[in-house]
């Protein structure tokens, strides 16, 4: 049995991110949901070959197989990635399992994190989306915002 994990670090300037596997960072600013992490998984290399379509990797049959896992992948193989992104105020920082983003969708991630609720709130109805849409998998929701 593998994880996948998402780790971030905070400067006063940067989010230092680091991932394995498909959980995900998301960044919501300006009233927009960006993911910034890409996942490790055999449908985002169909969708990065151009072999389908967003909304065919949303309902491909093999979108939860991934490539890179820990505890699975040889540790000599194991590419864990990492990027580094700009902090500013008002930006809310979104880390979370699959069993968040296959059960909702980006566009309903982005409308629950517009609705001006509380971190914890926010994470709530986060979970509680997922949970309405099916439940199928673990669900886990950190979310950090950017006081201003």
């Amino acid at each position: 049995m593998g994880s996948t994990v998402v780790a971030v670090r905070t400067t006063d300037e940067n989010y230092d991110m680091a991932w394995v596997g498909d959980s995900r960072i998301y960044l919501y600013e300006n009233n927009q949901l960006k993911q910034l992490s890409r996942d490790h998984s055999y449908v985002n290399e169909l969708l990065q070959s151009g072999a389908i379509s967003e909304e065919q990797a949303r309902t491909h049959p093999h979108r939860n197989v991934i490539t890179q896992a820990l505890g699975v992948t040889a540790p000599m193989d194991l590419r864990v990635e990492d990027d580094q992104y700009p902090m500013a105020p008002g930006q809310r920082l979104l880390l979370c399992s699959d069993g968040l983003s296959e059960e909702v969708a980006d566009l309903e991630i982005e409308s629950i994190l517009s609705l001006g609720l509380t971190a914890q709130e926010t994470v709530d109805q986060l979970i509680q989306s997922a949970l309405g849409n099916g439940g199928s998998d673990n669900i886990t929701v950190v979310l950090l915002d950017i006081e201003p």
